[in-house]
């Protein structure tokens, strides 16, 4: 396959979220390019390679429980050996006691075709808000 088709980048976002619901750091290491970048929200700064961006993940996954998402507003393109992505994630989970809800966190995600198998190669997230206690629901 040289070319992927829309579906199959939805596909990959389904899996990026399935992973994340799951925290499942091994199945999203699978997925991701060796030198993949990530802009978390919140970071100043941008999480550079695989390792990092797993362990960046990893340190998520102890933390949050019960996480549920719903991915929208997806538009995806793709040209040759490169495929882009942007969506909103509107989510909720648990991170000890406290219970939090968020819409509208916005991504961004581009894929790279390499030795036949599609990889991320960067994320973005940003939350529409710096106040994240206002999203507390419990």
């Amino acid at each position: 396959m040289t070319e992927l088709a829309a579906g199959d980048v939805q596909d990959l976002l389904d899996l990026l979220k399935n992973t994340v619901i799951a925290g499942d750091a091994h199945a999203l290491g699978q997925v991701l390019a060796e030198d993949v970048r990530a802009f978390f929200t919140g970071g100043d700064t941008p999480v550079c390679g695989r390792d990092a961006v797993l362990a960046t993940w990893a340190r998520h996954f102890e933390r949050w429980s019960d996480v549920r998402i719903e991915r929208r507003d997806t538009v995806v393109g793709t040209r040759g050996d490169v495929a882009w992505g942007q969506f909103l994630w509107d989510g909720e989970g648990r991170t000890g006691v406290r219970r939090y809800r968020l819409e509208g966190e916005r991504w961004t995600v581009v894929l790279r075709r390499e030795n036949g198998c599609w990889r991320f190669v960067q994320m973005h997230s940003s939350m529409p808000c710096r106040d994240w206690e206002a999203h507390r629901t419990g």
